[in-house]
């Protein structure tokens, strides 16, 4: 569990790794054959923010917001302003709007050790 800047929530919140992802997964999907209405519905819709916040000291409100706060469907840190980009395959940083596309011959590692620099 990683800290960061989630621009859907404007704040800064814990983002899961995938072995924490793996554990709350399971339990995002399952189609389950009862009123949603009911008392059993909203516990199992419970589990996995409770399981979320076991992980994380963190309370999320709506179960959907697990989803996005995985960091692998983030892309790496900005090289300018340290908020993660919006994902992997990110041209810019949405934050500060620097280009961070690397160029054709070089790596994304090599692209963002050379913006520090």
């Amino acid at each position: 569990m990683e800290i960061h800047y989630c621009w859907r929530c404007d704040a800064e919140l814990p983002f899961l790794d995938e072995t924490e992802y793996s554990i709350i997964k399971p339990l995002l999907g399952i189609p389950v054959l009862i009123d949603r209405d009911s008392e059993e519905w909203r516990l199992l819709n419970q589990i996995p923010l409770d399981i979320f916040e076991s992980i994380t000291s963190h309370r999320l409100s709506e179960r959907s917001d697990i989803h996005h706060h995985r960091l692998s469907l983030m892309g790496p840190e900005c090289p300018d302003c340290g908020h993660l980009l919006r994902s992997p395959k990110a041209a810019f940083c949405a934050n500060c709007w620097s280009d961070v596309k690397p160029k054709s011959s070089e790596s994304p590692k090599e692209h963002a050790q050379e913006k520090r620099a």
